[in-house]
């Protein structure tokens, strides 16, 4: 596994801090963007399936659901140090989402579209050329250990 300079370690947690700082509403934000990105996902949770983006920003169980992603990203990206421990992190949720129909597409979207985004939104003038760099170079990483969970877990499957 490719490993992060600290420099980049650094970049990516002076970014985190700024996100830390509001974690509930930040994961509502980022559903909010991802629903707004890609209206079709919304059909994938029940519970948020015709409702206005305005009524999901104001329910409950879309505070919970945010507050818990954001939760996992949360020890993902504090363990970038570790990154064995933050890959085991992120092969728990590939698992998991697995059951719910949530494939490579979905998590490929959520880490390449969707996350520069909302970092650039929440981030401003501080998500600079050389820290959206850090956070790709991230983001290729936890890709390849989500292609790699998803390729043994179809082995698994088949046999």
């Amino acid at each position: 596994m490719v490993d992060l300079t600290e420099q980049q370690k650094t970049l990516i947690a002076n970014g985190w801090a700024v996100i830390k700082k509001h974690l509930k509403q930040n994961g509502v934000d980022a559903f909010i963007m991802l629903f707004t990105m890609k209206p079709a996902y919304q059909d994938y949770f029940s519970t948020f399936k015709g409702m206005s983006m305005e009524e999901i920003a104001l329910s409950g169980k879309m505070r919970a659901h945010g507050s818990m992603f954001m939760g996992a990203l949360a020890g993902i990206i504090e363990n970038l140090d570790d990154l064995e421990c933050a890959a085991e992190i992120l092969r728990s949720k590939v698992q998991s989402h697995e059951k719910r129909n949530i494939g490579r597409q979905h998590f490929h979207d959520l880490l390449y579209a969707v996350l520069p985004a909302f970092l650039a939104q929440k981030l401003g003038n501080e998500f600079t050329d050389e820290a959206g760099a850090a956070w790709m170079t991230a983001v290729d990483i936890l890709m390849s250990v989500i292609d790699d969970e998803l390729a043994k877990m179809a082995q698994l499957s088949a046999a």
